[in-house]
């Protein structure tokens, strides 16, 4: 990532960050901590004090803008308000409009989501523990009438204490952790309250981490309170206890709809105490008034569990009787104290009793659902009114059939080796989502999983809504290969296939071909006569020819730079000189010049004649493949302008791979740009559900609802945008929308355009 030209100018002349100055990692770059979309957060150095620090400064795109640095400061001050032990602590505010930043305790630990990435799920005494510091740290917070609304793990730092140094302490003690809660920059205050002001407008609307979100948060409440809050701490609580969130969804808009309509998962929970059960579920309760009236609520209820399940009343695998539960939620519900912090109206007693049996029966009736669902399969899942797209299936949970093939990580010295991983990869994908039994996300949705220790596969599976992943090394020395793959159940974090092979580079196509047959077999997938011949033709038997085909794939694309597009149109060309028969070579050349011709950068005959015999060239070789249809209906509608015979071909692509996302978003882009938009919108959810992190589909849908005039659609849209690519463009158009200044048409989206249009070409 860039680093940031005020970090960089920080003991210039021009700029100072008062007496702080901004450290730099071993490798020299600058060190920065977070990046949200308020502020970018950096390590730095108080050279009064001679401690280090964590400066927050204003993103550099929104310098200037007087309504962007008021919600920084009121950020600033919102943090400074509160002084708890579980909450990092403001030092020092800068107001100068010209240069504002503010500096807080730096916390050497780990983000809470890395934390937990190894140890979940956690016994019920450590959860129980790190709970009780963040409602500590929550009721603080909201005794300064501000709700965080930001709550969740990657917001929430540990670190080991001093008495967790000492010899023989146990990890699993909670005395030996603490918890501190960072981040204000979507804070907003109690209505009445003196933060509170016009600019509360700007922090209106979903604004938040949708995993975490509370129902009247998902349904763009304005009249939030702590008890918003509370719920988030009720998904992180229950994810700490079994070891993932409570819902899990393919998309943003689908967690949203999870979280106003499904009922809480409940049944997850039931190897738990009964008293912890009882809490978890009160916390997680869609109606804020059935939730704890306050966090000091939570807290002495949290204690009593503890004291329950230390003094041995109850076990840590007790299943509860009805009446044990009754006991169990009679202790965990103590009367608000008015004092506690703002409070609302306590539910009844025998409200509570009513809320507490009826998750005793629905434990029970989606048991007996479940050996009923078994036994009585449903023709298809039932269907929830997705508040962007319409009505979506919800599945219950991931098949082991879809599959995420993440980034293979190049180990080869030569880092020049990198397209060779890449193509690899590319081309496992692309074998599997030819194959009618699996769901393969797209490479746009798996782009932002590099390799790392630090890639958390069950979060990344969540992410996608997959139930396997796959993910593989190269290392390439001479003519030598060594190539790993490894196919894990991410639940579990078991491997369920994996392999070494360690051949001449010759071998390469050879391999990834028996990587793909391997992972189909893994996974049951049910093959076809002809799948399973395509599967085991590789695309060429010409190395030299598949080095040039990886090296034009491994050329990004997305930035829609002629100069890039010439060089791959170069690689390609001598990679059909080299194999007359390599049809996928013919077929991305067609794509190529399509492209350059709609661009602009050459319209010549020559160019078009060129792609026009690559075209006939390619489907004679290979008449069913995806990727020549989507050629050929790139050259119809791109250069010929004939976007009816385009939406045949990819219709009848479509029928051959009815899961490739690519082919779906063609369809999509086409009838958008036929104007078509409702069709097009129903094929690009069902490519969102396929790739739910692809920038280009929500691209094309926030053009379609742009073009109905459906400013509401735009504006959550726009939201998930600014999620997967945070940008001060998206920010614009989103302000753009809000103020409903759509007459004038796309300069008020230039800046935003600017930013994700180079997305869209591949």
């Amino acid at each position: 990532m860039a680093d940031d030209p005020r970090a960089e100018a920080a003991d210039s002349a021009d700029l100072k960050f008062a007496h702080y100055r901004v450290l730099r990692r071993p490798d020299e770059s600058i060190w920065e901590l977070g990046r949200g979309a308020m502020g970018v957060t950096y390590k730095a150095y108080d050279k009064q004090l001679r401690v280090e620090v964590a400066l927050k400064v204003i993103n550099p795109g929104q310098m200037g803008d007087a309504k962007a640095q008021a919600l920084f400061l009121r950020e600033a001050r919102a943090a400074a308000r509160v002084h708890q032990s579980n909450v990092a602590n403001v030092v020092f505010l800068n107001e100068d409009p010209a240069n504002p930043f503010y500096a807080m305790e730096f916390i050497a630990g780990e983000s809470l989501r890395d934390w937990l990435s190894t140890r979940v799920p956690l016994p019920p005494l450590l959860a129980i523990g790190l709970a009780e510091q963040i409602a500590l740290g929550l009721e603080a917070i909201h005794a300064q009438n501000v709700v965080h609304r930001d709550l969740k793990p990657t917001n929430l730092m540990i670190v080991r204490t001093v008495r967790g140094h000492e010899k023989g302490a146990s990890e699993m003690d909670p005395a030996i952790w603490q918890v501190k809660i960072i981040d204000f920059g979507l804070a907003r205050a109690f209505a009445g309250d003196a933060l509170s002001s016009n600019l509360d407008a700007l922090t209106t609307g979903f604004r938040g981490t949708a995993v975490y979100a509370s129902p009247e948060q998902c349904q763009e409440r304005a009249d939030l309170d702590g008890r918003s809050d509370l719920y988030s701490l009720g998904c992180i609580l229950f994810e700490m206890l079994v070891g993932t969130p409570p819902f899990r969804g393919s998309s943003p808009h689908e967690l949203l709809t999870l979280h106003v309509s499904r009922p809480t998962p409940v049944t997850q929970l039931t190897r738990l105490p009964a008293s912890l059960q009882a809490v978890v579920a009160r916390l997680l309760v869609k109606d804020p008034d059935g939730r704890f009236a306050n966090a000091a609520a939570v807290v002495k209820a949290l204690e009593r569990c503890r004291t329950r399940i230390e003094s041995g009343t109850e076990r840590a695998h007790d299943t509860a009787a009805a009446a044990e539960f009754e006991t169990a939620v009679d202790s965990v519900d103590p009367i608000a104290d008015p004092a506690a912090g703002p409070t609302a109206k306590s539910p009844s007693r025998q409200r509570i009793l009513l809320g507490a049996f009826s998750a005793v029966a629905l434990a029970a009736v989606i048991v007996l659902a479940a050996g009923w669902w078994k036994r009585n399969p449903p023709a298809a899942a039932a269907a929830v009114v997705d508040p962007v797209i319409g009505s979506a299936p919800v599945p219950a949970a991931p098949s082991r059939k879809s599959i995420a093939v993440l980034p293979f990580e190049n180990r080869s010295a030569d880092k020049e080796n990198e397209y060779l991983a890449d193509g690899i990869n590319e081309d496992i994908m692309t074998n599997l989502a030819r194959l009618r039994d699996l769901k393969v996300v797209s490479r746009g949705s798996v782009l932002a999983y590099k390799p790392g220790a630090s890639r958390n596969l069950r979060e990344i599976a969540r992410e996608l809504g997959v139930g396997s992943v796959l993910e593989g090394s190269v290392r390439r020395s001479g003519n030598r290969i060594r190539v790993t793959a490894q196919l894990i159940d991410p639940l579990t974090n078991q491997s369920v296939w994996a392999d070494t092979f360690d051949r001449d580079l010759t071998d390469v196509i050879e391999i990834q071909t028996q990587i793909s047959q391997d992972i189909a077999k893994a996974l049951a997938a049910n093959l076809s006569p002809a799948e399973s011949q395509q599967l085991a033709k590789p695309p060429t038997k010409i190395l030299a020819a598949y080095d040039e085909y990886m090296r034009a794939r491994g050329i990004d694309l997305r930035r829609a730079s002629q100069a890039a597009n010439e060089a791959a149109i170069a690689h390609l060309e001598r990679a059909v000189a080299l194999d007359p028969d390599f049809a996928l070579a013919y077929a991305e050349l067609v794509h190529l010049r399509a492209v350059s011709y709609n661009s602009g950068w050459n319209t010549s005959d020559a160019s078009t004649e060129r792609a026009r015999m690559e075209l006939a060239i390619a489907r004679r070789l290979q008449p069913d493949s995806p990727e020549v249809a989507e050629a050929q209906a790139n050259f119809l509608f791109r250069v010929e302008g004939n976007y009816d015979e385009a939406l045949r071909v990819l219709r009848a692509a479509e029928q051959k791979s009815p899961n490739d996302p690519s082919v779906l978003v063609s369809l999509g882009n086409v009838l958008r740009r036929r104007g078509r938009y409702e069709e097009a919108l129903e094929y690009l959810r069902r490519a969102e559900n396929l790739s739910p992190r692809e920038m280009r589909i929500l691209y094309f849908q926030e053009q379609a609802f742009r073009a109905l005039r459906r400013f509401a659609d735009v504006e959550r849209v726009l939201q998930r945008t600014s999620v997967l690519l945070p940008s001060v463009g998206t920010d614009v158009a989103i302000a753009t929308v809000r103020a409903k200044k759509m007459t004038t048409g796309r300069p008020l989206f230039a800046k935003y355009n600017a930013s994700i249009r180079r997305w869209t070409t591949r």
